[in-house]
């Protein structure tokens, strides 16, 4: 007996030394064997046992400059994304000289687990996978017809998953777990007990029949619940532990979470709001006048509300009223610290909020001795229930799998109390699909001034809506405009805006922007500014200069830094995935801008100072300072019916060489981007056509699948999003952004380098062109 009860003890012991290495790898990217050690304090030859079990069940695998990278599958299935640096059969390797062989690394094997989640709706089906290392490798959204009976949705259910782990390159028994969400009632069994929705599906157990067909783990739950808990995961209610959920839409439902769980109540029934007689109203009813009418027709109720029409008007404050009684009544049984608005009228956002808070703050009596309570809107828009249904399964196979468990017990630990990852750039999880971050709540939206009504303008505004922000605009022409689709305020003049907000966003023609950053520092505003920071590094260091001395922040627009695609390259490159960077390559093409300024290179600096100062962020970021800049440019055509191409390459302190393509072509070109990083021990590669074999470009792409021309298609979190809620986050007392002033200035300069090798036919040193700016 004390010989089992010995042994016992020795396998639980080497569990827990196990798991231990394990959230270390998860919290911290990567490790070494000494690093390891001491983080876990264990012995060098349990340490090494410990490794070399997880190698072979493939859990980590060994990244160091002197072996294999590893292979992942991209999220287009279709490519590696990163492709090992291995020699040739026969070729001699050369060892390094020196004091020993270099330290073995060791990081999670992102391939050793997936899970899914599935959001079912009326309307549209979407899948969504993540790997072990947390990134979302595809998200698949498919229609759902409006003919569709239950069979047949269960059917297109099934298809679609088929095609999501199809398009990544595994089968669906690599899933560890699947959780799915669904408009309806569903019991502790996963049973679906009433669903207004989908009637067909009242009384079935969907469970059994998707875990046969998949021989995974199934859990099945209502859609509201799972959004509740994506949110307190990465969305809205990061660091809450009491929310509530309201899913907005046809129908209204709403999740609880208290002390950081989910109540369902007995029967599932928790929650359920709609079903209450007292608190009953239909939505198309109120909002339309007629209870059949399509949903999909709601959202020009509100649009119409905020282009002044009157019956528009009180249509939307009779809903925000019926809305408020079933908010106000759990407000007052649950005393939550946040309220979410999310589902599908949630893109309503700062309409619902403002209107909720008219009916709420004019029926509560104040408490001096409460926090006040936060009503926002959702962050992760209709991914919500996707991304929840990702949690809960990751929860699933959690539980299944100790191993699993530590991991991802370990990945929480990297995130901040601002819902980032810890550490500085080289040490970010590799996690790069991710909600925008959350703004602390606050006792009052934060206020926001858009100087300028252009395109950029248009793909900033939702993003601080979605924040819950109060937008006021100023602009020469088209304010009135962009302030009719969310009901904000028009300003006659910037003083007039500078005195009603808090932070202001330039989005205003390039030359313009030294001139509106000094007048908001000058007025105490913090300021986001579109890319580039200025027309010119002088106007740049000016502009840096007067916020550093006005105690006000300043953040460029670079935001190719939060597309997912880019950042989960940098951060393969951070880690030391593929090595040491020899070579970079970037390509940029699209439509050529229509407006006339932009074809005026003494306005706009030209295609290498508008669009391709991105991609020369980029590989500053990527591979460190820039010494050299040598460009060439071509136009064929004449006035804004050239195409317009130039090549830029780049050395850089660390020996890596960069080139970077930018391209303005006919209107409605496919916005296309590329890059390739080739390091000693692999290669990174991204196209954003998904690597189809042939594409033949006529111009005529449809702008919501392919890109504007201007700017790309997004999928998934919008980037502008992410950037402008992490700007936002700084902006009220959060961590420092991961782009600066000195970014964008240093960014301009390798661009005016470029531009000046245009002139001298030679490549031109960075640092002794700024000199020569500088004494200009």
């Amino acid at each position: 007996m004390a010989l089992a009860y010995f042994a016992m003890s020795q396998d639980l012991q080497r569990q827990a030394n196990t798991a231990a290495v394990l959230r270390t790898l998860a919290a911290g990217g990567q490790a070494s064997v000494t690093e390891l050690r001491g983080s876990v304090g264990l012995s060098r030859p349990t340490l090494d046992a410990i490794i070399s079990d997880l190698l072979a069940g493939g859990m980590i695998r060994q990244q160091d400059p002197g072996s294999s990278a590893g292979t992942a599958i991209s999220s287009t299935g279709e490519r590696p994304l990163i492709e090992s640096a291995r020699p040739a059969a026969g070729t001699p390797v050369r060892r390094r000289s020196g004091a020993g062989r270099p330290a073995r690394n060791f990081v999670i094997n992102a391939d050793a687990g997936y899970v899914a989640g599935i959001d079912v709706g009326r309307h549209k089906i979407l899948v969504m996978i993540m790997d072990l290392a947390g990134v979302v490798r595809v998200s698949r959204r498919v229609e759902v017809p409006a003919s569709i009976d239950g069979a047949g949705l269960l059917a297109l259910l099934q298809h679609t998953l088929s095609a999501a782990t199809a398009e990544l390159g595994i089968g669906l028994d690599r899933l560890r777990a699947i959780a799915v969400g669904v408009p309806g009632v569903v019991d502790a069994a996963g049973r679906i007990t009433r669903s207004v929705v989908v009637p067909q599906w009242s009384g079935f157990d969907l469970r059994p029949l998707i875990a046969n067909w998949a021989s995974v783990p199934v859990a099945v739950a209502n859609d509201a619940n799972l959004a509740v808990l994506a949110e307190q995961w990465r969305g809205a209610a990061q660091r809450c532990t009491d929310v509530i959920y309201i899913l907005a839409g046809r129908r209204t439902r709403a999740a609880i979470m208290i002390n950081s769980e989910v109540l369902t109540g007995r029967h599932g029934e928790a929650g359920e709001i709609g079903s209450v007689p007292e608190l009953f109203f239909d939505t198309p009813e109120v909002l339309l006048g007629d209870p059949g009418a399509d949903s999909a027709n709601l959202a020009q109720v509100f649009a119409a509300a905020r282009a002044g029409d009157p019956d528009s008007r009180q249509r939307v404050e009779r809903f925000c009223a019926e809305l408020a009684r079933g908010i106000r009544f759990l407000v007052t049984v649950l005393d939550p610290e946040i309220v979410v608005i999310g589902g599908g009228l949630s893109g309503a956002g700062e309409q619902i909020i403002s209107g909720l808070h008219d009916q709420l703050d004019a029926q509560v009596e104040p408490d001096t001795d409460r926090q006040p309570m936060a009503l926002v809107s959702s962050q992760l828009g209709d991914t919500a229930v996707a991304l929840g249904g990702i949690r809960r399964a990751q929860l699933i196979a959690a539980a299944a799998d100790p191993l699993i468990n530590a991991v991802i017990d370990g990945q929480q630990k990297t995130r901040s109390p601002h819902g980032e990852n810890a550490g500085t750039e080289g040490e970010i999880v590799n996690q790069p699909v991710r909600s925008a971050p959350s703004v602390p709540p606050a006792t009052s939206p934060l206020r926001v001034g858009m100087i300028g009504a252009g395109g950029i303008a248009g793909a900033h505004l939702p993003a601080w809506l979605a924040l819950g922000a109060q937008v006021a605009h100023y602009s020469w022409e088209g304010a009135p405009q962009l302030a009719a689709g969310h009901g904000g305020v028009v300003a006659d003049s910037a003083d007039e805006l500078l005195a009603r907000v808090d932070v202001v966003d330039i989005c205003t023609p390039t030359p313009y922007h030294r001139e509106y950053i000094e007048l908001a520092a000058a007025a105490g505003k913090h300021v986001f500014s579109e890319k580039p920071l200025a027309r010119t590094s002088a106007d740049a260091r000016a502009a840096i200069d007067a916020c550093a001395d006005a105690g006000v922040q300043l953040y460029p627009g670079h935001v190719v830094r939060f597309f997912s695609e880019y950042e989960a390259m940098h951060r393969q490159v951070a880690a030391g995935t593929i090595g040491t960077i020899a070579v970079q390559r970037f390509t940029r093409s699209g439509s050529r801008p229509e407006k006339d300024w932009f074809h005026d290179e003494e306005q706009s600096g030209g295609i290498i100072l508008d669009q391709m100062i991105h991609d020369l962020d980029f590989a500053r970021w990527n591979a460190g300072e820039v010494r050299t800049a040598f460009a060439r440019k071509s136009r064929v055509g004449e006035g804004k019916d050239a195409v317009i191409n130039a090549q830029v390459i780049l050395t850089h302190d660390s020996g890596a060489i960069s080139y970077v393509g930018g391209t303005w072509a006919r209107p409605g070109t496919t916005f296309r981007t590329t890059f390739e990083i080739a390091g000693t021990a692999g290669i990174l590669r991204h196209d954003s056509t998904q690597y189809r074999p042939v594409v033949v470009d006529l111009g005529q792409a449809k702008a919501d699948e392919e890109g504007t021309g201007l700017l790309p298609a997004v999928h998934g979190v919008s980037p502008f999003a992410t950037e402008i809620a992490e700007i936002a986050a700084a902006f009220t007392g959060g961590p420092s952004p991961r782009v600066t002033a000195e970014d964008g200035y240093a960014a301009i300069l390798i661009a005016e380098a470029a531009i000046a090798s245009l002139q001298t036919g030679e490549p031109v040193d960075v640092a002794t062109n700024e000199q020569a700016g500088a004494l200009a």
